[in-house]
């Protein structure tokens, strides 16, 4: 599915989205992942995002124990 047809679609029907980034900072939130680690992984990939948004992301969240 085309994220923006989804997204907008989603909209539509009242339906809330969220991101990839946002679900990683939720489970981050929860303590159920290292945020730091699961970011290096996805930027390893074709993920695109800027480096202002990751250090936003970063700046925070408290590391998973």
């Amino acid at each position: 599915i085309d994220d923006a047809a989804g997204r907008s679609a989603a909209s539509r029907m009242g339906i809330a989205t969220t991101g990839t980034l946002g679900v990683l900072i939720a489970g981050a939130r929860a303590g159920h992942i290292d945020l730091r680690a699961c970011l290096e992984k996805l930027l390893s990939t074709n993920f695109r995002v800027s480096e202002s948004l990751i250090a936003k992301v970063l700046s925070g969240i408290r590391p998973a124990s």
